[in-house]
């Protein structure tokens, strides 16, 4: 059963490929749903999906899949899908730094290749676990796991394999002086063989250039000299390996190498005094490692641009840099960051001539330098020993390499030997074979001719029949050609009427695509005119709000200091009290109506549309405005005191209708008369009307007012200049036409507007 059930699960998700990655990814979630028991099925399901998601780029997620897969495998003993999430782990947290866990899953991952006979496996994971050693400075466990990488590498042939272990050594060798020189062979040897391989060695290449250019960067001057470079020309053969390195970083395309390719130049470009150039190669790795989530690297690029800032004496650019540095260091606990930035630290105050903190800071670096000098003291101690260890182990690993080669020698020379053996035997029976081929030759030829003979006589018989058959031949192809001449005009009829009918449907068809153009056209040209007025109305909203939303502000702080003075007299008190209030409702309803717009224009927002009665809506409208009508003297005649059912959103309606109102109110005459009532149209649609005796309209707002563009007006001061923004009625055409409603006024200049708000009474 869970032989069958693994052997669906396969064809469930590679059946699913073709579909794309994005449906392939949602049909694994989806399986993953369904699947509900715990066993190898699932655990496939995990590593699926932790693949999925490292095509997508998604490092979150790809390592959590990764995890439920390493879990679940652990607890169902279901441990050979799962060893290489394992080594992928070791890779993941070497990266980061975190050695204790890269040791612990190399291991788990060492253990379980062991289990089940995977040596492939086993001498990759110890490689990989020996560059982790090599990191921790502990060099016998390193060189002793890479050793073991490379003999089996030897063993089977594998050269790609086998290169890397040279870049590992060649890594181990750099940090013992007496060795440089096997160090850049080793490099060498690996970039060899990884550019044999073609784009597969593309990576190796990279590690190789970097490993020597940064041997050569940190060697003296008669080390260099040893190792077979001219001094004077340090600067171009470094560039030459670290433009080498890049340039393959690039073409791997992978940003863990191209960051370490750019901070390479960076170092290099420090180090020659091209600050700018060191600069600009930090900056770029510091984006690469945030990509990809790499702290320590990420903290130690902000490191080196603090530094090169200070160097410049750019002492204000460089402090916030080296601060970052520091805390991210202690939050890391990387006490080689921590000490370069205090140190860092030290210095810039002390150029700033802040000796106090200079000294405080250079006190952290000699307790952090002391602490790390003692494990410095101890690898030391242990680099010497391995003078003597690494001299017979390089012996016995070139014994090896010796013996593989010459194994490898003698089996080419049996190889040889043999091919020389086939290619005599083929050459014997070459011999034998044109032999054959001559005496089949004339039997071959004494029989063609017979044949030939045997063929003339009966030619002679056939010539006779064929001049009997010509001459009735050609009676009969005049007949033919007779016939053939009247099938070819009708076929000619028939072409031409079938050309003449494609050309009528071609030209119906040019005629309705140009008619489908001019009606696509059309429409473009009125979103673009649509467009174009909301980026208006975005202006004139930002205009609004860094102008009139300033002087209510100014007019409450200059008013609060006449208060502080308290020489306001009682009268010119209660006028400013009311200028005030005049202009913090002016300033509410702006607010009011900025935000709604403001709403409105958010992705997703849509109205709630639901039945709504009109009639407390208008109450609570007309009694926020009654103070302003009593203001005024303003007579208000409504008739809408009666139930009225419409389907919208309520609080859509309500803004609406609180618009229409304090238009009315603000271009009315003291003393005039605002009527508010309903009337049934055609259909299931009525209209709220609101009706003033004020300024009224002209000829060219009703205009703007009627048209279906959602634009803007200008805003015009009320009868006792009450201010307004222009907003209000745009946003109200905007709120009717997502209630599937609409706003229409009449009006005469001089005489009064009248506006109606056209609503449905029923759903649908």
């Amino acid at each position: 059963m869970r032989l069958k059930g693994f052997i669906l699960l396969v064809v469930l998700i590679f059946g699913n490929w073709a579909i794309g990655q994005s449906s392939r990814l949602d049909s694994l979630l989806r399986l993953q749903e369904q699947h509900l028991k715990e066993d190898s099925g699932k655990v496939q399901i995990y590593i699926e999906l932790m693949r999925e998601y490292r095509a997508l780029k998604q490092t979150t997620q790809r390592y959590q899949y990764a995890q439920k897969a390493i879990d679940l495998g652990e607890k169902i003993r279901v441990l050979k899908p799962i060893y290489p999430i394992y080594n992928t782990f070791g890779l993941r947290y070497e990266g980061f730094g975190e050695f204790e866990k890269s040791i612990k899953h190399y291991n788990r991952a060492i253990e379980l290749a062991q289990q089940f006979q995977d040596f492939d496996a086993l001498a990759t994971y110890s490689m990989n676990l020996g560059t982790v050693y090599q990191s921790l400075g502990d060099f016998p466990k390193s060189l002793s796991l890479t050793q073991v990488a490379a003999k089996h590498y030897l063993a089977k042939n594998m050269q790609e394999n086998l290169m890397s272990c040279y870049i590992n050594m060649g890594e181990l060798y750099s940090d013992f002086p007496d060795q440089l020189d096997l160090s850049l062979s080793y490099y060498q040897k690996a970039i060899y063989g990884f550019k044999q391989q073609g784009k597969d060695g593309q990576i190796g290449a990279y590690q190789g250039y970097s490993g020597i250019a940064n041997l050569l960067l940190k060697v003296s001057e008669s080390d260099f000299r040893k190792l077979g470079f001219d001094w004077n020309k340090r600067y171009l053969i470094c560039k030459t390996y670290l433009d080498s390195a890049e340039i393959l970083a690039k073409e791997i395309n992978d940003e863990d190498w191209l960051g370490g390719a750019k901070k390479n130049i960076g170092y290099f470009e420090e180090t020659q005094s091209h600050y700018d150039n060191a600069l600009t190669a930090f900056e770029t790795s510091l984006v690469i490692y945030k990509e990809i989530d790499r702290k320590n690297e990420v903290y130690q690029a902000v490191l080196n641009i603090g530094r090169v800032y200070l160097k410049q004496v750019k002492l204000q650019q460089s402090l916030p840099w080296l601060r970052l540095a520091l805390t991210g260091a202690r939050e890391l606990k990387n006490q080689i960051i921590e000490k370069d930035a205090l140190f860092n630290l030290s210095q810039l105050h002390e150029k700033q001539q802040h000796f106090d903190s200079a000294y405080f800071f250079y006190k952290q670096y000699i307790a952090i330098s002391d602490a790390i000098n003692n494990d410095e003291r101890k690898r030391e101690i242990s680099r010497k020993q391995l003078q003597f260890e690494f001299a017979s182990k390089e012996k016995e690993y070139q014994t090896n390499q010796q013996l593989a080669d010459n194994k490898i020698a003698q089996q080419q020379a049996f190889a040889i030997q043999q091919q020389q053996e086939l290619s005599l035997r083929e050459k014997q029976l070459e011999l034998t074979n044109r032999e054959k081929q001559i005496q089949q030759l004339n039997y071959l030829k004494k029989q063609a001719e017979l044949e030939n003979e045997k063929k003339l006589s009966t030619a002679q018989l056939k010539q006779k029949d064929l001049e009997k058959k010509l001459e009735m031949g050609v009676a009969d192809q005049k007949l033919k050609d007779q016939q053939l001449q009247l099938t070819n005009n009708q076929r000619i009829s028939y072409i031409l009427g079938l050309f003449a009918l494609v050309v009528t449907i071609a030209a119906i068809f040019a005629y309705k695509a140009k008619q489908k153009m001019q009606k696509l056209n059309e429409l473009v040209l009125a979103q673009k005119s649509e467009l174009e007025e909301m980026g208006k109305v975005k202006d004139k909203v930002f205009s609004i709000v860094s102008h009139d939303m300033r002087a209510p502000v100014n007019n409450l702080i200059a008013f609060g200091s006449l208060l502080e003075d308290d020489t306001i007299p009682q009268e010119k008190l209660a006028l400013y009290i009311d200028q005030i209030r005049g202009t913090l409702d002016h300033t509410s309803s702006m607010m009011e109506n900025l935000l709604n717009w403001a709403s409105s224009q958010m992705q997703g927002f849509e109205p709630v549309m639901e039945m709504i009665d009109l009639q407390p809506i208008i109450a609570d409208c007309l009694e926020g405005i009654a103070p302003a009508l009593q203001k005024k003297q303003i007579e208000l005649d409504n008739q809408l005191n009666h139930s009225l059912m419409v389907f919208g959103d309520k609080n859509m309606i309500e803004l609406v209708i609180r618009n229409l109102l304090n238009n009315a109110l603000k271009f009315s005459h003291q003393q005039s008369l605002i009527k508010v009532y309903a009337q049934q149209e055609m259909g299931t649609d009525c209209s709220i009307v609101i009706a003033d005796k004020g300024i009224g309209l002209s000829q060219e707002k009703l205009k703007l007012v009627n048209s279906n563009n959602l634009r803007s007006l200008a805003s015009t001061p009320g009868t006792n200049r009450e201010k307004g923004t222009g907003l209000g009625l745009m946003l109200c055409k905007h709120f009717a036409r997502l209630m599937e409603g609409r706003i229409s006024a009449s009006s005469i200049e001089g005489q009064g507007s009248t506006f109606q708000l056209h609503l449905k009474t029923k759903a649908g």
